[in-house]
């Protein structure tokens, strides 16, 4: 997976699956904050994505790794592992730039 690539699909969606006092602290520009723990009745904002990629990051990857399996076993097949905030906040750069 090229994540960089990934992060600049059109339509992609990018849900940090961190508490919100960290997601407040500094996140991903655009991010979604849906905590990992709020993600079983928060599967209607995955929905929203339509078909386009959806990745998770969490702080160091282990959030967003049990994330990215619970969305694909509810169906969700453009699903990926984003990892952690610092990787993420990397790519970001490379992105807009």
């Amino acid at each position: 997976m090229d994540l960089k690539k990934l992060l600049s699909t059109e339509g992609v969606m990018v849900i940090d699956v961190r508490e919100p006092y960290e997601f407040d602290e500094l996140h991903y520009k655009g991010a979604v904050n849906v905590p990992l723990g709020n993600l079983p009745s928060r599967l209607s904002k995955l929905n929203e994505a339509q078909g386009s990629p959806i990745v998770f990051y969490c702080q160091s990857g282990n959030r967003s790794g049990s994330a990215a399996k619970f969305a694909i076993s509810h169906g969700f097949d453009n699903v990926h592992n984003g990892g952690g905030l610092y990787s993420m906040l990397e790519f970001q750069n490379l992105v807009e730039n």
